[in-house]
């Protein structure tokens, strides 16, 4: 019955530490107030391999979380008129899918994406910036790379709703 126990508690530690998000650097203005409706514009600085799925992700994860606090985002290539979100991939890195199948969470194989992130009001001042680094250390057989990706959409959409990092 310990082992079941012990066993179970493992898993969900590991559970927890999949995957994630952190702001670096990151701003928010005193008198934040979330836009209706955004440009979002995705623009990649890297290179890598699944990079194409990875700012598809991102840009999916974006728009499907501040779809459900009632924010549009249309996205949008090149340059667009404020408010807008600006999103610069300028790290891609997929791990090793094997090493974090074989090392758990708290092994080798991470993968990361790094996003510096700056939203513009509508009147084209800033309104929130930083960068976000969105990870994947595990999940099942290591987890797939473009979780980072996610995990980053994630984490900007939640800012922009709510003016939280």
């Amino acid at each position: 019955m310990k082992s079941i126990v012990l066993a179970s508690m493992v898993l969900a530690v590991s559970a927890s530490a999949c995957a994630g998000a952190d702001w670096h650097r990151a701003t928010v203005a005193k008198d934040y107030r979330p836009e209706r409706q955004v440009n979002l514009i995705v623009t990649v600085h890297a290179r890598g391999d699944d990079l194409d799925a990875a700012a598809e992700e991102l840009s999916n994860a974006v728009r499907d979380g501040l779809a459900e606090e009632g924010i549009r985002a249309t996205l949008v290539r090149g340059n667009a008129p404020a408010p807008a979100v600006r999103l610069d991939i300028v790290h891609w890195e997929t791990g090793s899918q094997g090493l974090r199948w074989l090392g758990g969470p708290f092994g080798p194989g991470e993968g990361d994406l790094n996003v510096i992130v700056r939203v513009d009001r509508a009147d084209g001042k800033p309104a929130l910036q930083g960068e976000v680094r969105g990870y994947v250390r595990g999940g099942a057989f290591g987890g797939s790379s473009v979780t980072s990706a996610e995990e980053a959409g994630e984490a900007i959409a939640h800012a922009i709703a709510t003016g939280t990092l």
